[in-house]
């Protein structure tokens, strides 16, 4: 599916993709239909089942398994992993989606700005106060959402769960990419361009030696969107 030191992306258009929801639902596993049925609302339901679908699709394509006998597997914290199969991340929000597919550990996220959902204290939740110094050169909640995905995308990557505070994590607002260390291990973070208006995203991967090639790639045929090379 990708080649050693390649991240491949996939858009995700849930508003479109909602329209294909029965042939998405088919493809999942029971438990997985059970976690969809337990959502309250109907569109949060839509969005669930329409992501696993897609991811199902994605992986199935490129281990040429059929999409309902994918077996996936709970790590400690709870990220999910395929026995066998590449390392991949999930992020939904609003109507948009992002599945990352690597050869080695992934973490993406994306997050839809709403200034509605920003409050000013949430700024010393999540970020430690050399990182503050940021939200006074422009707009709060985008500095804010800006720096949350990447913070997520890194916490995704490692798979850590809720046990790595955000606040330990730097997002590093002045740059536009970065090399962090965690774990012993060097990983690379990144903001994801192309995801359409209103949405700030940002991908983590594992990188031991040069930062990978990332395509973003959407669901029309799957061409390119934009081919991020650092």
């Amino acid at each position: 599916m990708t080649q050693a030191a390649e991240v491949v992306v996939h858009l995700v258009d849930l508003a479109a993709e909602s329209a294909a929801v029965f042939r998405h639902e088919a493809l999942l596993s029971r438990a997985e239909r059970e976690r969809a049925a337990s959502f309250r609302f109907p569109a949060d339901r839509r969005r669930y089942v329409c992501m696993h679908g897609r991811l199902r699709e994605i992986l199935s394509g490129g281990l040429r398994i059929p999409a309902q006998e994918l077996a996936f597997r709970e790590g400690a914290c709870g990220k999910p992993g395929l026995a066998g199969g590449p390392e991949f991340s999930i992020s939904a929000s609003g109507d948009q989606g992002l599945i990352a597919v690597a050869c080695v550990a992934v973490g993406v996220d994306i997050e839809a700005v709403d200034g509605r959902k920003f409050a000013p204290e949430m700024i010393g939740e999540a970020f430690g106060p050399q990182e503050r110094e940021a939200f006074s050169r422009g707009d709060p909640a985008e500095a804010f959402f800006s720096g949350w995905v990447r913070k997520e995308s890194v916490v995704k990557a490692l798979g850590s769960g809720l046990s790595l505070p955000l606040k330990l994590v730097d997002a590093h607002l002045d740059r536009e990419s970065f090399i962090s260390v965690h774990g012993g291990r060097r990983w690379y973070t990144c903001d994801l361009e192309g995801c359409g208006p209103g949405y700030r995203a940002a991908l983590t991967v594992a990188c031991p030696a040069r930062p990978p090639a990332v395509e973003l790639r959407n669901r029309r045929e799957e061409e390119p969107l934009h081919d991020q090379r650092p």
